[in-house]
């Protein structure tokens, strides 16, 4: 059985953290999505995925060696030279994203998860078009989507 602590603190890493989402008041959250995708595909297109294999930094580490009588030898291990790759094109693609989405008339925004008290209040449900956010708007993530509530 899994520790109450471990899982209250489990479903507040999960619960806990704001949502960040494209926003646009009165949207849809399919008409969103779908400008979404159109947005990802149109930035891939635009900026198409440029992968490069880089190296970790090599480093070299003397290791010391006694034997039982006291006499020592320095050896040397290599660490590290491992290789990764990394999309260089990235950075601009997310900026083409954000471009086109601006041009259909959404922005960023981060909405704070809301407190325990008024998730456990809300009913069970999804939001499926956005309102107009204030100072008093949380988010509630739910398995099958995001519940926007307006407290006060």
């Amino acid at each position: 059985m899994v520790p109450r602590l471990a899982l209250a603190s489990l479903l507040c890493l999960t619960g806990c953290t704001p949502v960040s989402m494209w926003y646009q008041d009165g949207a849809s959250i399919s008409s969103r999505d779908r400008t979404q995708t159109d947005c990802e595909v149109k930035a891939l297109q635009a900026v198409p995925v440029a992968s490069q294999t880089r190296l970790t930094p090599v480093r070299v580490i003397p290791i010391k060696i006694c034997d039982s009588t006291g006499k020592c030898e320095v050896d040397y291990e290599m660490i590290g030279g491992d290789a990764y790759t990394v999309d260089v094109n990235a950075p601009l693609r997310t900026k083409v994203l954000a471009q086109c989405m601006a041009d259909k008339g959404y922005r960023p925004v981060e909405i704070q998860a809301c407190p325990p008290a008024i998730a456990r209040a809300a009913a069970n449900d999804i939001t499926t078009t956005l309102p107009r956010l204030t100072a008093n708007s949380c988010a509630i993530s739910r398995p099958n989507g995001v519940q926007i509530v307006t407290k006060g």
